[in-house]
Formats: structure tokens, sequence, C-alpha cells
């Protein structure tokens, strides 16, 4: 809202005392109130006063609008007739309200409230400001359509991750079962003649190193598999103390087939302090942030190119993970709009312009901050720092 109309620290509208309803009726405000509502009509956002017992005394224009009333319609009713709060419809607190427009529609709102005061220090009231946000299920279901678009791009690499070693896997087992097979037969046949204590010893050790090669051929797959299922945990919403050096191991195994054909992938992970979060979504942050970085390299290839994530500690103890490229970098006319809803300066069908944005929104849900900036070499770098966890006894 422009023009600074709260004054934050005082919480009193400035140079102006709004009367509560022992003083003067909703639908009778006092001639000194004109000055300041039409100040008020002024401001885009949805602006609502309410007495010291939440009945309506006044709403701007923006308000009037979003709801659907006339300003002498809403005077004098309680504010729970048209504001449900986000209790009442079953959301977390932060996730602000919901209005009550005329024509029955409920219309999701982020709400910022501030008490207001007489000059003797009694209350006389709030004023609330509103401003309509998407639905949580909605943005919810962006958030997952973009994780299925990110696993999409990573099917075909994964796909060849999972194959090679389950291919060396079977190569190596079959070798060990007909090496035991022959050793088998060949003693039943003659066990003193045909075979000695040390090439049976050594054509063992053979089979244990075929085994174990195979053995080591089944942990990838299933570490890629468990990787998987964390990137499927952003569904659940549930938080916990997340290590971030196991999120970013995990996008490196996820992205390594899509990314090694464009750029190598280096990693530079120092010490980070736990966060609280939900390991699946902060994932989802690292492998749309690799993607993004290997769809702007050139054709050059892994030996030209090179993709860095790194992750320490910032001044303030706050986890700093960042992803560079030695791509083109991003035009300065760009960079300002990187993070708006459906931009995008990749070819038609190759991008939803919803990457940055739900990467941010996922940020800042965790209390974070996420940042873009050109290097000065060459390429981008995105920078993500978010608080630590609180400690526990």
């Amino acid at each position: 809202m422009g023009g600074h109309i709260l004054d934050n620290e005082a919480a009193t509208w400035r140079g102006q005392v709004v009367p509560n309803s022992a003083q003067a009726s909703p639908s009778a405000p006092r001639a000194s109130d004109g000055w300041l509502h039409r100040v008020l009509n002024v401001a885009s956002d949805a602006i609502v006063l309410v007495d010291d017992v939440d009945r309506i005394r006044f709403v701007n224009t923006a308000a009037s609008r979003l709801m659907g009333w006339s300003t002498g319609e809403l005077q004098g009713r309680p504010l729970a007739e048209v504001l449900l709060s986000a209790s009442a419809v079953g959301w977390p607190d932060e996730a602000g309200g919901m209005v009550l427009g005329r024509d029955g529609k409920r219309i999701p709102v982020d709400t910022v409230t501030t008490p207001q005061f007489h000059d003797d220090d009694t209350p006389a009231g709030r004023a609330l400001v509103l401003r309509p946000t998407p639905d949580p299920a909605s943005t919810h279901a962006t958030v997952v359509k973009e994780r299925m678009a990110s696993l999409g791009t990573l099917t075909a690499g994964l796909a060849h991750e999972i194959n090679n070693p389950l291919t060396y896997n079977l190569v190596n087992q079959s070798y060990a079962i007909q090496e035991v097979q022959d050793i088998l037969d060949a003693l039943r046949t003659s066990p003193s003649a045909t075979l000695s204590a040390a090439q049976v010893t050594s054509r063992l050790q053979e089979v244990l190193s075929s085994l174990q090669e195979a053995a080591d051929g089944a942990e990838r797959v299933r570490g890629l598999i468990r990787d998987l299922r964390t990137f499927a945990r952003a569904d659940t919403g549930r938080w916990a103390r997340v290590e971030l050096a196991a999120v970013v191991e995990s996008a490196l195994r996820l992205t390594h087939g899509e990314v090694k054909h464009k750029a190598s992938l280096r990693q530079e992970l120092g010490a980070a302090p736990v966060v609280m979060g939900n390991d699946g979504q902060l994932c989802q942050v690292v492998v749309n942030l690799i993607i993004n970085a290997a769809q702007a390299m050139d054709q050059a290839g892994p030996d030209h190119n090179e993709i860095t994530v790194t992750l320490g500690t910032a001044g303030e103890g706050h986890a700093v993970m960042a992803v560079h490229d030695t791509g083109s970098g991003i035009p300065t006319e760009v960079l300002p709009h990187v993070f708006e809803r459906f931009f995008t300066t990749k070819p038609a069908g190759t991008g939803t312009g919803l990457g940055l944005t739900i990467c941010q929104e996922i940020i800042t849900a965790h209390r974070g901050t996420i940042s873009v900036r050109n290097r000065k070499e060459r390429g981008a770098t995105v920078e993500v720092c978010l608080p630590a966890a609180p400690v526990t006894a």
C-alpha cells in the first residue's frame, strides 16, 4: 500500500484517532474522519477499520470492490460475518483468512492487522489490510505440477542411471554363478587332481569381487530409489530437522543422468547448520536450480561447462546453499523478472515459467531467502539462505 499510511511503531493512524463504538456509531462517523477515508480510498490494498468490538466502521474502495458490498451495507456489521479467520477454514495461522463476498464466493486473503488507540491509550479498534492470495490448494497443485515436470525432465537420465548398475549387477551375478558352478563340477569330478587349493582360492576371490561389484550396483540403485522417495515426500507437508548436505547429495544423484552430457557437476559442501523444513521440498528446489543451470549451458559439453553446488554457513549462522553455472548469464533487463510467475526466456514447449517462482515460494515458506546474480567471470549464481533450526536440549 502506497503512502505509508500505517505507523507500525506507534500502532496508530498518523494524525488521526479512530473513535470507538462508545464515541460514535459505525453508521455515523465523525466529520474529522473524512480526510482519512479519502486517503484510504486511494490505496490499492483493501482496508477495513473496525471498532473495539470488531464491528466494521469503514471499508475503502478496494475492500468494497473485493467483497462486493458497498460501504453503507458493511458499516455496523460484525467483521466475522465477512472475514473468516485462518483457523475457521482449517488453514495454518500464517495462511491469512477468507473473505465472504456478496455473491457467496470465498476469497483467500493475506491479512495484516494493526491495533488502534485513542489519545488516552484505550483501545479504539483495529485496522486490517487484506490482500487476495492464491487458494492454498491451488498453490499446492502448482507446486506438485512443477515437481512432476522436473521429474519428467529427469526420467530419461534416471532410467539410464538405474539401468546401468542393474545391467552390471546381472553380468556380475551371472559370472559368479557360472564360476561357482564350474568349481563345484571340477571338485565333484576329481577333487584331488583337477584344482589345487590355491586355484580354488584364486577363483573364489574373483567370484567374491564380482559379487561385491554387484552389491555396489544394487546399493546405487537403492540410493536412487531413496532419493526419489525423498523427492516425493514434498507432498506430505511433514517438517523435521534437515541436513542440507544430504538434500544436496540426493539432488546431485537425481540430476546426474540429465546433466552429465551438458556439464560437469561439482560439489563443495562445507559445514552448515541443520534447518527446519521438508526435505522433499528442499530437494525439489535444488533439483530445479541444477536443471535450470544445465538448460542455460551451450552445446560445448562437460569439458567446457561446469555446475558447482556449494554449501556453507553465513555470518548470521544461517545455512547458505548456492548453484553456480558457467553459462551465458542472465541479461540485465531480465534479472528483475526471474521470479515472476510464468516468466520464461526458454523456447516454447521447454519451460513453464514456474520453476524459480516455485523455488521462491518454497524457500519463503521455510523462512529463507533466494536471490539470483550474474557472476563476474561468466554464468550465474542462485543463492538460498535458510535460518538454522533451534538448538534442542
